[in-house]
């Protein structure tokens, strides 16, 4: 494994940056940016603990098809595995946040 880093500042939309098993052994992270009206995907992460960092703008985290809550920067919210959920931005600022998941 080594050493890796990301410059944070021009991501457009979405970037990989770990990627399990082969840059790290249990973890995979990126970062997402969204703009006013766009969202990720209804997603499960099996077998997967996820953490949701946010860094500018507001989340609406839904939950198994429910809206679980906004969160504005800076926020932290922890998705547990197998757990249905999408994250989407209704501001009208961009929303960018970074994900981190762990194998459990």
């Amino acid at each position: 494994m080594k050493i890796k880093s990301l410059y944070l500042k021009n991501i457009k939309k979405y970037k990989k940056f770990l990627k399990r098993e082969e840059d790290s052994f249990r973890y995979s992270s990126g970062i997402v940016v969204l703009k006013k009206g766009e969202s990720v995907g209804e997603h499960k992460t099996e077998n997967v603990e996820e953490v949701i960092v946010i860094l500018e703008g507001e989340a609406i985290i839904f939950v198994e098809g429910k809206k679980y809550k906004k969160l504005k920067s800076p926020s932290v919210v922890y998705i547990p595995p197998n757990v249905v959920h999408n994250v989407a931005n209704n501001s009208s600022k961009v929303l960018k946040y970074i994900y981190i998941t762990s194998k459990l």
